[in-house]
């Protein structure tokens, strides 16, 4: 018997048990590499059935619902004098006055004529308040209201598979105060409009948001590392199943 078998029939016995043993006895190692396809496809049906998999699934259902939500409204919290990337989002950002800027491009020179960079200006500042200036990019309330819509539909159909305490509560209480703020900015921005006392209401939300969404992550976390545990046994499974159809002439699963 070769080394490569007796090693794999020591781990196929520590496994599953001594009677898996016997379908290895007196079978040519090469019909291991024959039947990787087979085997492949085992250990990933193995993963896919395994019930901590099907825990799991929901529970990512639920962190790309929150994600989302959390994306729209905007997931950094607003500050003034902040520099940040253009690409940032977010309806938080959308209801700032901005100043856009061109930086020193490195990485990619030919974009060295495009604006790069935004500068969160002070919208109290009062030579912002009189009539709109050249080279701000003031509010689009109407982007921000429909980001602020599009982050409720995402967190209606949220459900409790964590069974947190008060948890209808809370997502109502976040829905509604969403609801209010949409609700009391206006359609078409007007100089002199501040809009300051929203954006840190709306990244006061996300904070909670936030909460629930890590929640969310840190048990697919620990049910992934209960998976990760089985892969050896589902391995070892995957190849004796291959193993096997490959000495019967059947298909395996």
């Amino acid at each position: 018997m070769g080394a490569t078998q007796k090693t794999i029939e020591t781990a196929v016995k520590k496994v599953l048990g001594p009677a898996a043993t016997t379908v290895l006895r007196g079978t040519n190692v090469i019909l291991w590499g024959v039947s990787a396809i087979s085997t492949i496809k085992a250990f990933k049906t193995f993963m896919e059935k395994d019930p901590v998999r099907k825990q799991i699934k929901p529970l990512e259902e639920e962190i790309m619902k929150w994600g989302m939500a959390i994306s729209y409204i905007g997931r950094e919290p607003y500050r003034l004098n902040d520099m940040c990337s253009i690409e940032r989002g977010g309806a938080i950002n959308e209801l700032g006055i901005k100043q856009y800027l061109h930086m020193s491009e490195t990485r990619y020179p030919w974009q060295n004529n495009e604006f790069n960079k935004e500068y969160h200006v002070d919208p109290a500042n009062q030579a912002y308040l009189e009539s709109p200036v050249a080279g701000l990019k003031y509010p689009d309330l109407k982007i921000a209201k429909g980001m602020i819509l599009a982050a409720i539909g995402e967190i209606q159909p949220a459900a409790n598979w964590l069974e947190h305490e008060n948890f209808h509560e809370n997502k109502c209480s976040i829905i509604n105060r969403l609801k209010e703020i949409e609700e009391s900015i206006p359609i078409k921005y007007m100089p002199g409009q501040n809009y300051s006392t929203t954006q840190k209401a709306l990244s006061n939300i996300v904070r909670e948001m936030c909460g629930l969404e890590m929640d969310y992550k840190f048990a697919v976390s620990k049910l992934e590392l209960d998976l990760n545990k089985k892969r050896l046994k589902y391995g070892l499974m995957a190849g004796v199943t291959g193993l096997i159809g490959k000495l019967s002439g059947s298909k395996t699963i």
